[in-house]
C-alpha cells in the first residue's frame, strides 16, 4: 500500500478533527435546541390537569434524547479513532511525539475556531467582539 507524505498525512489528519470536532459540536447544539424545544411543550403542559403525567412523559423523552446524541458523539469518536489508525498505517516513519503534537495543536486551533463559530450562530448568542 502506499504511504502518503507528512504533508498529507497532516492535512487528513487537521481534516479528521475539524469533523470530528464540528459533528461533536454540532450535535451538542442540536440537543441543547431539541431539549429547549421541548421544554417549552413540557411548560405548557405542566399547566394543565396532564402535568403528572407529561412530568413522566418529560423525563423519558429527555432520556432518549441524551441517549440518542451521545450514541452519535460515541460513534463519531470511535470514527475519528478508526480514521486515525488508518492515517497511522499510512503515514511516513516519524517520531509518535511529533505526531501527537501536531495533532492536538491542530484541534485545539479548530476546536477553538468551532467554538468561536457555534456560539456567534446560537440563537440569544451575544457577540463580544473577539
Amino acid at each position: 500500500m502506499k504511504r502518503l507524505s507528512s504533508e498529507q498525512v497532516k492535512k487528513w489528519r487537521g481534516l479528521s478533527a475539524l469533523v470530528s470536532d464540528a459533528i461533536d459540536q454540532g450535535t451538542a447544539a442540536i440537543e441543547r435546541v431539541h431539549l429547549a424545544t421541548a421544554q417549552r411543550t413540557f411548560n405548557v403542559l405542566e399547566q394543565t390537569p396532564v402535568a403528572e403525567p407529561s412530568s413522566k412523559v418529560q423525563g423519558v423523552h429527555d432520556s432518549i434524547v441524551s441517549t440518542v446524541y451521545g450514541t452519535i458523539r460515541s460513534v463519531n469518536q470511535l470514527v475519528g479513532k478508526s480514521l486515525d489508525s488508518a492515517l497511522e498505517s499510512l503515514a511516513p516513519n516519524e517520531p509518535s511525539g511529533a505526531r501527537a503534537e501536531t495533532q492536538a495543536g491542530l484541534k485545539t486551533e479548530l476546536q477553538q475556531k468551532l467554538q468561536q463559530d457555534l456560539q456567534a450562530t446560537l440563537p440569544g448568542s451575544e457577540s463580544t467582539g473577539g
